[in-house]
């Protein structure tokens, strides 16, 4: 209780600024693969759950964040051809091209997480994507998808915040048995 306090607080004075940076530097390629922006905005989603913070602030500045991210990636992918290659996301991109000439929905379909997101965008910028196709189609995705998770974490976080410990026990012990598992198989099999 007391961790969630510190957190309520932290947020409540400086929630706006950390889920704008939060939401840009986990939109930004290569960068949110180490930055834990999946957790700080769904923690800011928990916490206006419980009333801390306004839920409009978590969902305007974080989602601001975001695409002014996948804004970056675009015009990375536009200006450096050779940054998918150097970052061996050759093949991711190859895959969001033929999916795009297959479905205009493609927007939906990428946005759902952050770093699936930022592959997109840079790849909507290497292939020249109109940047006002790109722009509205991303905004509008991500509008949907942080609405979506947004509502989740805002009903439900502070149930799995106050429940953390015996969640990542279950999944710890879930793990240790699989691998058991895997290796009696493994035994079975040789």
């Amino acid at each position: 209780d007391e961790l969630i306090s510190m957190a309520g607080n932290f947020y409540r004075d400086y929630g706006p600024l950390l889920l704008f940076t939060s939401g840009l530097l986990e939109a930004i390629i290569v960068i949110g693969w180490y930055y834990p922006g999946s957790t700080i905005i769904p923690l800011g989603a928990s916490l206006a759950g419980a009333g801390v913070i306004s839920p409009y602030s978590v969902l305007l500045w974080g989602l601001a964040g975001l695409i002014l991210g996948y804004i970056i990636d675009y015009f990375i992918g536009a200006k450096w051809q050779n940054f998918a290659q150097k970052f061996e996301l050759t093949e991711y991109v190859k895959k969001i091209k033929q999916r795009v000439r297959k479905n205009n929905l493609i927007y939906f379909w990428v946005t759902f997480h952050p770093d699936v997101a930022a592959v997109a965008a840079l790849a909507f910028g290497m292939f020249k994507t109109d940047f006002w196709k790109f722009f509205f189609g991303i905004t509008i995705a991500s509008l949907f998808w942080a609405i979506f998770w947004g509502m989740l974490f805002y009903f439900f976080g502070m149930f799995l915040l106050e429940r953390l410990f015996l969640i990542v026990a279950i999944l710890i012990g879930g793990f240790i048995l699989y691998e058991i598992f895997k290796i009696f198989h493994n035994r079975k099999r040789g």
